[in-house]
């Protein structure tokens, strides 16, 4: 028997409608579903779904399950696939947000993809993940990304003075608001918006994207994803963000942060028929012309 482990945003009730249609699609096809416990209670005190009859996760509870069901937008899938790191289970994204360059699956797809699911037809993209340490006495935890690890300046603080070391040589002093490590994958994210390139989800590469540098000739650059990068930032608050895919702490300057590539991957199921490319012209409107004349 399948069991599928569902993850949840519990901030846009008005975008779940469909979520006890998904339970009970999962029940007649004989699948054993697992509900994150605060997405579970929130299920039953928004839509009066009856959580009774589901094995339930704590927060704490070591993460298990053959699929991973992550319901929301792509914040929710990156929030999805931190909690379940290392354990390398597949994940579907379904988009009840509004992008969704991972959680791509429709409400309306959901009958269809679970007998796919059933009978295997889908296919996994493994997707590169970062890592990055922080240096120093007080932290000593690894943090993984799956779109980027930036680094970035505190509320209206002046910009930031940020180096960033590759393989032991200086690449570069970026005096900016911050400094975006990017993925393949985060490549249509943060990095984009800072002016950086689309990188196909299978190419080895990673990208640095400075955020509104001083000089214009800071521009972003393409290194293959085997390379160490040493951060270490300066300002005149004395400290900085740290953010991976969102989730942000507050650092002291001069802190070093050391990221690379992750020793694993994070697998997202995706249809049969799914194209990089396709999902490029939908969701960026590529081609589209919608001029009135």
């Amino acid at each position: 028997m399948i069991t599928v482990l569902i993850f949840g945003n519990t901030v846009q009730v008005n975008r779940l409608p469909q979520m006890q249609l998904l339970l009970d699609e999962l029940t007649k096809f004989n699948i054993n579903v697992v509900i994150d416990k605060q997405f579970a209670n929130f299920l039953h005190t928004q839509l009066n779904i009856n959580i009774s009859k589901y094995k339930l996760l704590n927060e704490d509870e070591e993460v298990y399950g053959d699929i991973v069901f992550s319901l929301g937008g792509d914040g929710t899938f990156l929030n999805s696939a931190a909690r379940i790191a290392q354990k390398q289970i597949p994940i579907l994204g379904i988009n009840t947000g509004h992008l969704g360059f991972l959680a791509d699956i429709t409400a309306n797809q959901l009958h269809n993809f679970i007998i796919s699911l059933t009978t295997n037809n889908y296919k996994i993209e493994q997707r590169t993940l970062l890592q990055a340490k922080i240096k120093n006495n007080n932290n000593d935890k690894t943090n993984f990304a799956l779109n980027e690890v930036a680094v970035l300046k505190q509320d209206l603080s002046s910009m930031i003075y940020i180096t960033a070391i590759v393989d032991g040589e200086t690449l570069n002093t970026y005096s900016a608001d911050g400094l975006i490590i990017a993925t393949p994958t985060g490549s249509t994210a943060y990095a984009m918006s800072a002016g950086g390139p689309i990188i196909t989800p299978n190419t080895p590469a990673f990208v640095i994207a400075p955020v509104a540098p001083h000089s214009l000739t800071m521009r972003p650059i393409v290194l293959p994803d085997n390379s160490k990068i040493s951060l270490t930032v300066d300002s005149r608050s004395q400290c900085f963000l740290a953010s991976f895919d969102g989730r942000s702490q507050v650092v002291e300057c001069k802190t070093e942060i050391e990221i690379s590539k992750a020793p694993f991957c994070v697998n997202i199921i995706k249809p049969i028929n799914h194209s990089f490319f396709k999902t490029l012209k939908n969701k960026l409107m590529w081609g589209a012309d919608n001029r009135t004349f």
